[in-house]
């Protein structure tokens, strides 16, 4: 089991054409897992990213800390200065598709966020047979997506989607929103007990890449 998760801005760039991808993440192993799972198979939602991945190979990638965040609170602005210091949106220069710096990490939404949250989804369903809930199905993939990517606690997914933990708990082991089709991995819980893959990066500053 890791002792110590770091958290902080990362960026994964192509050696051959210098172009890079900026992101943040409050676990970095982690992420970086869930990157190279997702272009490996050819599932990444970066279309530019993958489209690069698959022609040069992962071995023209390398994974690197911009910086390291101990403040998850700050994660946000931290990665918002790098995209606009490396100017990774660009498409000349880098792989990022938004200017804006997201928020999908599992950082604890404030009281105001996960309000509006809940409103938004105010008629929507948690489970299919309850005409009050909140989620729909396409919350629910993406729920167990998340969960089965490694990335999430449910704890987390929880804060997210303005659910209780154990509404996230029943979801990903198929006992809510029944999808016969679905089958929850024993596995997932263990990935958190992984061993460090980012003992293969290093910390870069970008000036450094030519």
């Amino acid at each position: 089991m890791r002792d110590i998760v770091t958290s902080g801005i990362y960026v994964i760039k192509n050696l051959q054409s210098g172009k890079v991808y900026v992101g943040s993440a409050v676990d970095l192993e982690l992420r970086w897992r869930n990157h190279k799972s997702k272009l490996s198979r050819g599932v990444h939602e970066n279309q530019y990213l993958q489209r690069s991945w698959d022609k040069n190979g992962w071995g023209c990638f390398e994974f690197g800390i911009l910086e390291q965040v101990q403040e998850v609170t700050a994660l946000i602005d931290r990665e918002q200065y790098w995209l606009d210091h490396t100017r990774c949106y660009d498409r000349s220069i880098g792989y990022n598709i938004c200017r804006v710096a997201g928020n999908r990490l599992g950082v604890t939404h404030s009281n105001e966020t996960r309000d509006k949250i809940s409103s938004a989804r105010i008629g929507k369903y948690t489970d299919e047979k309850n005409g009050n809930a909140r989620l729909n199905w396409e919350d629910i993939k993406r729920i167990r997506a998340d969960w089965a990517s490694g990335e999430y606690l449910q704890k987390q997914l929880a804060e997210q989607y303005g659910v209780s933990r154990t509404h996230i708990n029943r979801i990903v082991n198929n006992k809510f929103w029944f999808d016969p089709h679905y089958r929850a991995d024993p596995e997932i819980p263990k990935r958190h007990q992984s061993k460090n893959m980012l003992s293969h990066s290093r910390t870069i500053t970008y000036d450094e890449e030519s």
